[in-house]
């Protein structure tokens, strides 16, 4: 249960337990929240200027902040999922059309991206699952799907490269220890922890 007065999220008896303030954000609509996957939580609501606003929780405990997906919308939003890491919102926009944005992949962290070479792009992010994902721009076309990178991560991946083909990419555990993974030209290497 969400409660959404204009102030902002406030602690609320009910039947069953008292509800926790979840900090920042002052809505106009109900907040939607939806579960993709186990111990994840994403909540969609419209600001006070009608634009839509998301927030998510992972399994190693952690909120991120409230994001701004833009648009100005005349409804109240609503989410779906079909599957892990799938999540559909829809809304009715000022035109009175609706207005539907899908991810296939949600981040808790800001994305990061580098390049090691001409026409080539490889990008990073945080899912609300902990781990990284990877997805690459090459010679004009994107990859198709986010890569899986494993790992339990809190900070948003730090990627550099020294060379054709060769990237590292650092980042914070839920240890609190720096974490490295490297990609050879042929192969990601596992995670390495540097303390």
């Amino acid at each position: 249960m969400f409660l959404t007065p204009l102030s902002a999220f406030l602690p609320y008896p009910f039947a069953g337990g008292t509800a926790t303030r979840i900090s920042g954000g002052v809505f106009t609509s109900p907040i939607n929240s939806i579960s993709y996957a186990p111990n994840t939580l994403d909540l969609f609501g419209l600001g006070t200027n009608s634009a839509a606003y998301h927030k998510s929780y992972n399994n190693v405990a952690v909120w991120s902040g409230w994001n701004s997906l833009g648009g100005i919308f005349t409804s109240n939003l609503v989410a779906s999922t079909w599957g892990d890491n799938e999540i559909d919102v829809f809304g009715r926009g000022t035109d009175n059309a609706m207005w539907w944005n899908h991810w296939n992949g949600v981040f808790t962290s800001e994305p990061s991206s580098v390049s090691w070479g001409p026409g080539r792009i490889d990008v990073f992010g945080i899912g609300t699952d902990g781990a990284m994902y990877h997805k690459y721009y090459d010679s004009g076309v994107w990859s198709t799907t986010w890569e899986n990178l494993g790992g339990v991560l809190l900070s948003a991946p730090t990627p550099v490269s020294w060379g054709p083909d060769r990237l590292d990419i650092f980042t914070i555990g839920t240890d609190d220890a720096v974490w490295h993974k490297y990609w050879t030209g042929s192969a990601w290497g596992g995670w390495e922890r540097l303390g």
